[in-house]
């Protein structure tokens, strides 16, 4: 039966074609774009430079308040990266000459991505005393997910085969989340989820929050 949606394998003009309109497209908003990241790396420079322990004295939320300050962070120099490095990529491959109106935009990317490079490296210190303290509350957050659905499990009579399974990889779980996310276990704790939160064993709301969590537990580990 022939596809009859769009080619997955496209002749190579229309890729040319389909590259050069994108550029475009990014030329005319490029200097919008660059303006509301410099916008947004400002607001984040001022909350990340100033000192929160003295301003809130639970020690929980100051730790999910910097974890989100980092990962924060982290997303806007992948966005800088990414917005700088593709506009590159393009007009060199497509040989195609820089707009001048474009290139104060494209010196101030680079300039972002310092900034936020001098950012890190200024609080490296708090972050390296800080960042094994964060690992524990985001395992602790989700210890609080899996701990009620596990006790309902282990409490049922006759589960079926799917339920001893996820019974099993919640035990799993929790198991690894009290012990230090190294890159391996961080891998073992996502397949494991993975079974865990398949359909009909979590509500759809806790299945969102443990891939959030997991997800900034990767970041952070």
């Amino acid at each position: 039966i022939p596809y009859i949606g769009k080619t997955l394998d496209p002749p190579f003009h229309k890729i040319d074609a389909s590259r050069k309109l994108f550029l475009l497209n990014l030329q005319k908003e490029f200097n919008e774009r660059v303006q509301v990241l410099y916008m947004q790396m400002n607001q984040w420079l001022i909350k990340w430079d100033a000192e929160i322990k003295s301003q809130i004295r639970d020690i929980q939320k100051t730790l999910k308040f910097e974890t989100r300050l980092l990962i924060d962070g982290l997303i806007l120099a992948t966005q800088i990266h990414n917005l700088l490095s593709t506009t590159l990529w393009l007009h060199l491959d497509l040989a195609v000459n820089f707009k001048k109106s474009n290139l104060r935009s494209l010196t101030i990317l680079a300039e972002l991505l310092k900034a936020i490079e001098d950012a890190f490296h200024r609080r490296s210190k708090r972050l390296a005393a800080d960042v094994s303290y964060m690992l524990t509350v985001i395992a602790f957050d989700l210890q609080h997910i899996f701990e009620p659905l596990r006790k309902r499990m282990d409490a049922e009579p006759r589960p079926t085969s799917a339920k001893l399974d996820c019974l099993a990889a919640l035990t799993l779980c929790m198991d690894l989340l009290s012990t230090a996310p190294t890159l391996s276990r961080v891998v073992v704790i996502n397949v494991a989820s993975a079974v865990a939160t398949l359909k009909g064993m979590m509500q759809e709301r806790d299945m969102d929050e443990v891939r959030y969590r997991l997800w900034k537990l990767s970041i952070v580990a």
